[in-house]
């Protein structure tokens, strides 16, 4: 009977440990998960803003650059646009 009781107590203390550990094991994916969504998140607003960057800036996003440093104030309005997007875009 005392065998029994003990044993019992062991089980016991053994099946708590068990859920003790499975708990933080919880706690530590959720963590994990959350990281994880907010890198994606931040992924996704980079993606957003590169894309809208490319159809802003057209096809010749060079050519307008090496004007503007070549030449700024023969630069259209549109081409202006362009490299101010560039520069003060704070993804970049």
């Amino acid at each position: 009977m005392v065998n029994s009781d003990r044993l019992n107590r062991w089980l016991t203390l053994g099946a708590n440990v068990g859920i003790l550990a499975g708990l933080i094991l919880v706690a530590v994916q959720i963590q994990q998960n959350s990281q994880l969504v907010r890198t994606q998140l931040v992924n996704d607003g980079n993606l957003a803003s590169n894309e809208l960057w490319v159809s802003a800036a057209g096809e010749n996003v060079m050519e307008t650059m090496a004007k503007a440093i070549e030449d700024p104030l023969e630069l259209t309005f549109a081409e202006f646009l362009v490299v101010d997007t560039f520069l003060l875009d704070p993804a970049r």
